[in-house]
């Protein structure tokens, strides 16, 4: 819970909350919209470059990367697989 309590503390507490230290609930709609958005779009774009092996929005940002990282990889053997073929 320690990790929630920072996140709060830190990043959401200045953007839902009064100044008075209440909810601003137009506030948390908004972010609950923003992030609804997030949630829809993310998983598209992840299994798109990935090839469908990525699906999810909750894959920390190295996994994706490395996923990619791994798929031009053998984008690139392949082409010079290719080419020694034709050679």
């Amino acid at each position: 819970m320690k990790k929630v309590d920072k996140v709060w503390d830190v990043f959401w507490k200045d953007i839902v909350c009064n100044k008075d230290g209440s909810i601003n609930i137009k506030q948390v709609k908004k972010e609950l919209y923003d992030f609804h958005f997030v949630m829809q779009e993310v998983p598209k774009v992840y299994s798109h470059i990935t090839n469908g092996r990525l699906s999810k929005i909750l894959y920390p940002a190295e996994t994706v990367i490395t996923e990619v990282d791994d798929i031009i990889n053998q984008e690139y053997i392949m082409k010079d697989d290719l080419r020694d073929l034709l050679k």
